[in-house]
């Protein structure tokens, strides 16, 4: 309960007897003004003080609460962001934390990076890969007529599908086992026009994994044996294959590179073979390209141009 004292603030004066009276009047006329102080005194003391006084019938009189000011939560600020200020050391310092980054991540080997005896062995391994795959892929509603294959990934395959539903197999399954695959030729052919001649022209990416390393550079004048030994492993398989006969002899590092080049008259499956078992006889003849084009017989001329390191 606040109780309010408002006779406290009024800040009455005391009043002198002296100073009422009048110096000209006389007595009376000073008691008068005295009583009449004293009463609006009394009068004013009983106005600010009611709640004092008594009651009828011993009541109180009730006492009025002084309102309480709801108190609003004060509303959280958030502090304002300090402006960050890049400066020139700061921004070398990104740039040198971004570079070790990728010299920490392992580069992917590609075989721009294999030494010339690893070149060998993966040209062999592509050239047999490529042939299985297409092999696998490709059902007996489809033919090639010419197939080209360029170390270490291109190739092209111009054929003919018996119609279009399964040209469009062929293509999707030619697309799962290169990187990329571009459409060529697509036409209909035929008395009837169902048939479908295409072509595509796509790259394979094998994984290069370096080999054991082993040497596969000949001396010059081991040359014609290395040469010799692979058309008695083509004849081994029934191929008929010419002599090679040079073509080009170019430095390459410490090294020579020369290329051979040298027809051979067999299907489809000896030339895999012939790839494969160069591989296992580590043959140290490397393929540059190979071409093939069908006879009509089942069989194919296929040229090849052959590639060897010599010091």
């Amino acid at each position: 309960m606040i109780r309010v004292n408002l006779l406290k603030q009024s800040r009455v004066q005391p009043v002198s007897v002296s100073a009422l009276v009048a110096p000209s009047s006389g007595k009376k006329t000073g008691v008068f003004v005295l009583l009449a102080v004293l009463l609006v005194g009394v009068g004013v003391f009983f106005y600010f003080n009611q709640d004092m006084l008594p009651l009828p019938d011993g009541k109180e009189m009730p006492v009025v609460e002084a309102p309480v000011p709801a108190l609003t939560p004060p509303v959280p600020t958030r502090p304002q962001a300090k402006p960050v200020i890049v400066t020139v050391d700061a921004v070398e310092e990104i740039v040198k934390e971004i570079q070790q980054e990728v010299r920490l991540q392992p580069r992917r080997i590609g075989y721009s990076d294999l030494a010339p005896s690893q070149k060998v062995q993966y040209q062999q391994m592509a050239a047999k890969q490529l042939l299985r795959q297409l092999k696998n892929i490709t059902p007996a509603e489809v033919g090639f007529a010419n197939l080209v294959f360029t170390l270490p990934g291109d190739f092209y395959v111009h054929g003919m599908a018996y119609d279009f539903s399964h040209y469009e197999r062929f293509k999707q399954e030619l697309g799962t086992i290169g990187g990329s695959l571009k459409s060529g030729i697509l036409k209909p052919i035929g008395d009837r026009g169902i048939s479908q001649e295409f072509s595509f022209y796509g790259k394979v990416d094998y994984q290069v994994s370096p080999a054991s390393g082993e040497d596969r550079i000949l001396g010059e004048s081991e040359v014609p044996a290395e040469l010799q030994s692979l058309r008695r492993t083509a004849s081994n398989l029934g191929i008929q294959m010419t002599i090679p006969s040079l073509a080009t002899s170019s430095p390459w590092g410490a090294y020579k590179r020369k290329i051979y080049k040298t027809e051979a008259k067999c299907d489809y499956q000896q030339l895999e073979s012939l790839f494969s078992q160069m591989q296992v006889e580590r043959s140290h003849v490397g393929l540059v390209k190979f071409a093939l084009r069908a006879t009509g017989d089942e069989q194919v001329n296929a040229s090849l141009d052959l590639m060897l390191y010599t010091n």
